[in-house]
């Protein structure tokens, strides 16, 4: 193969796909038993009364409330930050009591809750991270003052994707 992509290409055009494990069983579930996919597989770890330990659900509807999850999960364990759903990176904050399990989700991490931060922050947003909104997002809820945002000088957009992989030295770079 030996092929690096742009950012703005998809595996097809190296002439790949990718998929995960949970995208091969639900294809031979497509294909041996008829099956469209209506639930998904996911984890939710974090402050949980169960401890930081990860609950993996699977198969679980596509609609399933994620509060259901975390109770069965043991439940929230006392004072929390934020639900985030997605991974850490590229997660989202949630809404505990509205958010549902969708064909997308993948994870719900409840954060311990954020520290206060008296001061002014710098964003510098990273192909590798978290994008402005989501920086902005977090250093409101932590009471910040932001000072500016900058883009690592190896994002691209319209993807919001670094150059190529090994490029990043240092944050920014």
């Amino acid at each position: 193969f030996d092929k690096w992509l742009d950012v703005t290409e998809l595996p097809i055009e190296a002439k790949c796909i990718v998929m995960n494990a949970e995208t091969l069983s639900n294809i031979t579930r497509a294909v041996e038993e008829g099956k469209p996919v209506i639930d998904k597989d996911i984890t939710v770890i974090g402050k949980l009364k169960s401890g930081n330990k990860p609950n993996v659900f699977l198969q679980v509807p596509v609609g399933t409330p994620i509060k259901d999850l975390i109770e069965k999960s043991g439940g929230i364990d006392g004072e929390y930050g934020e639900l985030v759903i997605g991974g850490p990176y590229t997660g989202k904050a949630g809404d505990i009591e509205k958010d549902v399990v969708t064909k997308i989700s993948g994870g719900a991490i409840v954060t311990i809750p954020l520290p206060e931060y008296k001061g002014t922050l710098g964003l510098l947003v990273c192909a590798c991270g978290a994008n402005e909104e989501r920086l902005k997002d977090v250093a409101t809820k932590m009471n910040a003052k932001i000072a500016g945002v900058v883009d690592c000088k190896n994002i691209e957009y319209p993807k919001g994707k670094g150059n190529g992989p090994g490029k990043c030295k240092t944050p920014g770079e």
